[in-house]
């Protein structure tokens, strides 16, 4: 599984890199940073924390003029029978000054699961790694293309509806996967 994760990420980044390199080769729009810069809300939906699980988004990012930006959001995840809720505070580094450019970054991830059928809940805390590709503005918005990874992950559960509840902590490298498309608003 590991290697499937891994051989999907560098997919990823050749395809952006690909992609980035003859998006700039055209300079379709002209704009650099040195007289760009943004900021907008988003809604995003995708897949993740595990690939086959609807995701649900919203967030808030920003660039500065430069190469250096932020993003934050909240999303919900859910399998019918099983929740997930997280919050991602995350900084953006451009590979290029365009406008459409793809972007790396790292942050932090701090989510909880839930379930209908047991009474327990699991909080977890990890590093996000994103891979993206800010997709050019046509009149419609910004909106973008990203895959997070989340690992490892410090997991901390504990029986909600027990007297005495049990709690446990460790530390896990089962990595959270998350694909999302965004649009801003």
């Amino acid at each position: 599984m590991r290697k499937l994760i891994g051989s999907f990420f560098l997919a990823l980044c050749a395809s952006c890199a690909i992609v980035n390199a003859s998006v700039s080769d055209l300079d379709t729009h002209g704009i650099y940073a040195g007289d760009f810069s943004e900021s907008f809300g988003y809604v995003s939906a995708g897949f993740g924390p595990i690939i086959p699980v609807p995701n649900v988004g919203i967030g808030y990012r920003q660039r500065f003029a430069g190469q250096w930006g932020w993003d934050s959001a909240l999303n919900f995840a859910t399998a019918g029978v099983a929740h997930h809720v997280s919050a991602q505070l995350l900084a953006h580094y451009y590979l290029s000054e365009k406008q459409n450019s793809v972007y790396i970054g790292t942050g932090a991830r701090f989510g909880g699961f839930l379930s209908n059928h047991r009474n327990e809940t699991a909080g977890v805390m990890s590093v996000d790694s994103v891979i993206g590709k800010a997709l050019a503005n046509d009149g419609d918005g910004n909106h973008f293309i990203e895959m997070h990874v989340c690992t490892p992950g410090y997991w901390s559960t504990k029986k909600v509806a027990n007297v005495c509840p049990s709690t446990s902590r460790k530390f896990s490298a089962l990595p959270l996967v998350y694909i999302t498309y965004g649009v801003g608003f």
